[in-house]
């Protein structure tokens, strides 16, 4: 596990050892987390490594994906080959390393569709199988590589320093319930930020303004009736884009036509709720009207090309402002970003899972990391109505706080990395139907020998593309093995239809 500050030189160590292997006559495997970030990392591996660069991802076409197939099974050449977590799966031959970037990442997780595998865990595992060292890197490492470390399953390297030297991303969290009745807010936007934005862009330094919410607004509602409209297939508010005037469910996909009048009581005019990155570029540039100013999100970043731009624009300087989700909180570098600022940052730690405060850190780390890279030193300004959380003070206190609380609490409560969690999800259209059904489940898994088990109880969103979902879940204690148990389970589960039950070990929610 290396584990380095963000801005260490992560990157360049990765570089140097690949060219290693390379010259040994050995492939190398290098992994990220998202398209996005490989397409950075590219420019970079293609000015080093030129023609011996294999690129593979989901996002290519048959045609290539095929021809880096070939290359991978039979060239004598040997190739450094940078993809997502689907390349993996790769025929490979003379495999001297693999190095997986950003290894606490959620996107290693494949959860849509089986196999329902962590890219991180079939890394080691691929690693053991050709015999080949296995380096993860992070500047927040997961719990499970933490635990793994403290348990003698891996070594750990740590890069306390930044490459290019400098001071750390100065914090700054400000309580928004005291500047709202301070009356110290424009908008969204405390009058903190709006100045700290003002300085940069008259230094001709660059802003990252990160939303956890894409969209216009997160609902739209009839101030007559309090109509909201919902998702038919989930029955959860669907989010307003205003760029499109369209009404979309970010869980299944749904989408329609938005109307300006209320569609039960056709009286009054329909009115935002929230705001998301969309509705956060429009105030931006209504306070910052000479400010270049992009977004970017999933909504934005659909093409390829488009995606392509905004990246290049803004690492080129040709972007001031740059406003957008989780995607933006990657191991992208970007040398004149001086000040990144999050707004409601409670958000990101009210989530229904036991990995919430985990996740949280971990992201304002990342995107703590994004500013001050080179010799001018960066600030980080967090708005949140809860600045007495825990996670703010950790991310304010990192000397005196770390991970060790929280570990102690998952301790506590059996949760992993000290156990492991296989859950069991049960879908059905019709919601009597998906709780006997899981009811009928949790019986064979009693009979199996698992004795923890959670529920059957319904998700936070207990409705989703039109089936209800009933979740069982089981933790299985690490101190010893439960393979017979599990293979019990899993041939007395083999009769029921995969449309009825899914399974998903260590899932990441």
């Amino acid at each position: 596990l290396l584990h380095g500050v963000t801005g260490s030189g992560k990157t360049e160590i990765y570089i140097t050892l690949a060219d290693e292997y390379l010259k040994r006559n050995m492939n190398v495997l290098y992994l990220v987390p998202e398209i996005a970030l490989s397409r950075q990392i590219q420019k970079r591996l293609a000015a080093h490594f030129g023609d011996s660069l294999i690129v593979y991802h989901s996002g290519q076409t048959a045609a290539h994906k095929r021809d880096v197939y070939e290359k991978t099974a039979c060239s004598g050449k040997p190739h450094i080959i940078l993809g997502l977590r689907s390349a993996l799966f790769l025929p490979f031959s003379r495999l001297g390393l693999i190095v997986v970037d950003e290894e606490h990442d959620n996107s290693y997780k494949q959860t849509d569709q089986a196999p329902r595998y962590h890219g991180r865990d079939t890394a080691l595992m691929l690693g053991r199988i050709h015999k080949c060292p296995v380096l993860l890197g992070s500047a927040t490492p997961s719990f499970e590589s933490i635990y793994n470390v403290r348990n003698g399953k891996l070594g750990l390297v740590l890069l306390s320093n930044r490459y290019y030297g400098g001071e750390d991303c100065t914090v700054t969290v400000v309580d928004m319930v005291r500047e709202r009745r301070k009356r110290a807010v424009k908008g969204p936007f405390s009058l903190v930020l709006v100045n700290a934005i003002a300085q940069r862009l008259e230094r001709h330094e660059q802003v990252l303004v990160f939303r956890s919410r894409r969209a216009y607004a997160t609902a739209l509602e009839c101030p007559e009736c309090g109509h909201i409209p919902k998702c038919p297939r989930c029955n959860i508010p669907m989010s307003y884009h205003k760029f499109n005037n369209s009404l979309s469910c970010h869980y299944c996909g749904y989408s329609e036509k938005a109307v300006s009048a209320c569609p039960v009581c056709g009286k009054g005019t329909m009115r935002a709720l929230g705001d998301g990155t969309e509705k956060i570029e429009e105030e931006l540039q209504g306070l910052f009207p000479g400010a270049r100013i992009e977004r970017f999100d999933s909504d934005t970043v659909r093409d390829r090309k488009e995606e392509a731009r905004i990246l290049r624009q803004f690492a080129d300087g040709d972007i001031d402002i740059l406003v957008g989700t989780q995607m933006i909180s990657k191991g992208f570098d970007f040398s004149r970003l001086t000040l990144t600022a999050v707004l409601k940052a409670e958000a990101v730690t009210q989530v229904f899972d036991f990995r919430a405060d985990e996740r949280a850190l971990q992201l304002l780390r990342q995107l703590m990391g994004r500013a001050g890279r080179r010799n001018v030193p960066g600030e980080m300004i967090v708005q949140t109505s809860q600045a007495g959380h825990p996670v703010f003070d950790m991310l304010l206190h990192p000397g005196l706080t770390d991970s060790n609380r929280m570990l102690e609490e998952r301790y506590e409560f059996g949760y992993p990395p000290f156990s492991r969690i296989i859950r069991l999800s049960v879908k059905s259209q019709d919601k009597d139907k998906a709780q006997q059904r899981a009811n009928e489940i949790k019986n064979i898994v009693r009979m199996a020998g698992f004795s923890d088990i959670t529920g059957p109880a319904a998700p936070p969103v207990e409705r989703s593309a039109g089936e209800f979902r009933q979740h069982l879940l089981i933790k299985t204690d690490r101190s010893r093995s439960w393979a017979r148990e599990k293979s019990m389970l899993y041939g007395s589960l083999r009769s029921i239809p995969a449309s009825e039950l899914t399974i998903d070990v260590d899932p990441i929610y």
